[in-house]
């Protein structure tokens, strides 16, 4: 016996429709892929994804969970230099460690030195 099932295709266009465009525009996927972003003056901080970065208004600094949370130190001997670009003022620096960086706004660019 063949059962046959519809279903019906709602578009993006309709479902804004059904919801307040304030709602639709907070509206972020449950997907976990975090990033760490940098929400003044609260110092770095993971979030779930980029979406809800992008929500809290956090500058995307690299993805993946951030090295040093909050206003936590970074561990003094963490020896593992990383290039960042300062949200601030543009340039690129070598940073000691990839904590340093994101507690000095930088976004990562790659690990190493800069060139």
């Amino acid at each position: 016996m063949l059962y046959r099932f519809y279903i019906p295709f709602v578009s993006a266009a309709a479902l804004t429709a059904l919801i307040s465009p304030a709602a639709a525009e907070m509206m972020c996927p449950q997907i976990y892929q975090p990033v760490c972003g940098l929400h003044r003056p609260d110092g770095p901080k993971t979030y779930a994804n980029s979406c809800e970065a992008d929500r809290a208004g956090a500058k995307t600094l690299h993805d993946g969970k951030c090295a040093g949370e909050g206003a936590a130190p970074c561990a003094p001997d963490d020896a593992a230099p990383v290039c960042g670009k300062s949200v601030r003022t543009g340039r690129t620096k070598t940073y000691d460690n990839l904590c340093r960086a994101e507690k000095n706004g930088a976004i990562l660019t790659h690990s190493g030195k800069c060139p």
